[in-house]
């Protein structure tokens, strides 16, 4: 599976270094900043990280200290998911070339068969490389040890208003590259709000894209009949009509890329600096003439205690 390989690029490789720090570090110092956790309640705060793919950003909420929970409904990132996070006993065990088939926009005829190394770091190195953890932890209960638990399956069925138990049960939400996967955004909306506390944080990070907007494929899915594609202006509607309150982010007007030319940033028409737009490549060969990046919408909302 190409999505796989890809995703395993992403995000368990060294290659794939510079796509997590432009998508996980903003994440994971907002994170910081509404949840702050300490020595003292370290692995209390929950997280939930739902379309997580092959586990790498829960494992890295783990590190700081957190009680995170991930969740996946693709079987084929699951299983994927499973082997690099349970099995794996050692950096850079195995190696993939995720772009074998990438035959457009080649520089050297040996380009596509470039290896990519995976792991660049266990899923056990770190989470147990947390300023937290102890070594002792599992033979010593008064001290704090990373919690971190998976979940298989559609969102809104395991989290929804649907789901009694799943009410108001985590801290924080982080979404990255994952509410344009729904075919009615709404539904994300409402089933993060269910299962937020009061007083709890959603971190988004991502484009929409909107994944059931065309069926190229012609595989009769009836998801793709359902897809609604809003704007961002109407995403923040749903938002807000939900009840968040989205907080205030630093306004980013232009950015100089090399070469001296200035690239101006996407423009809200509405709206009160809510948002930013983080640039972010996605499954970026090393050495090739063309490559995808986004102007990821980055916000942070607040559901009132």
């Amino acid at each position: 599976n190409k999505a796989v390989l890809h995703s395993m690029a992403r995000e368990w490789s060294v290659s794939g270094a510079y796509e997590r720090k432009a998508a996980f570090d903003p994440m994971l110092a907002e994170l910081q900043k509404y949840i702050p956790v300490s020595e003292k309640d370290a692995y209390t705060k929950r997280v939930l990280v739902p379309g997580c793919g092959l586990g790498r950003l829960p494992a890295e909420v783990a590190s700081e200290g957190y009680s995170v929970e991930g969740n996946e409904f693709s079987a084929f990132m699951l299983m994927a998911g499973n082997y690099i996070m349970n099995e794996i006993q050692r950096a850079e065990q195995w190696q993939i070339c995720p772009w074998l088939d990438s035959t457009c926009n080649v520089i050297n005829t040996s380009d596509p068969y470039t290896p990519v190394f995976i792991p660049d770091r266990t899923a056990a190195d770190i989470i147990t490389s947390g300023k937290f953890h102890h070594s002792g932890a599992d033979n010593d209960t008064t001290q704090p040890y990373p919690r971190f638990s998976m979940a298989a399956g559609d969102f809104v069925e395991i989290y929804g208003p649907n789901a009694p138990s799943a009410k108001e049960s985590f801290d924080a939400i982080l979404t990255c590259f994952f509410i344009d996967t729904a075919p009615v955004v709404v539904d994300y909306v409402e089933a993060i709000f269910h299962v937020l506390k009061p007083g709890g944080v959603w971190i988004n990070l991502g484009p929409l894209l909107y994944h059931w907007a065309t069926d190229s494929d012609n595989n009769g899915d009836s998801r793709y009949d359902q897809s609604v594609e809003l704007s961002w202006e109407e995403v923040r509607h749903v938002i807000e009509h939900c009840g968040f309150r989205l907080q205030p982010q630093p306004q980013e007007q232009e950015v100089e890329k090399p070469g001296g030319r200035v690239v101006p940033k996407p423009q809200l028409t509405q709206g009160h600096g809510e948002v930013r737009f983080l640039e972010c490549p996605y499954s970026r060969s090393g050495n090739q003439l063309m490559w995808t990046a986004y102007d990821s919408i980055f916000f942070t909302a607040v559901k009132p205690k």
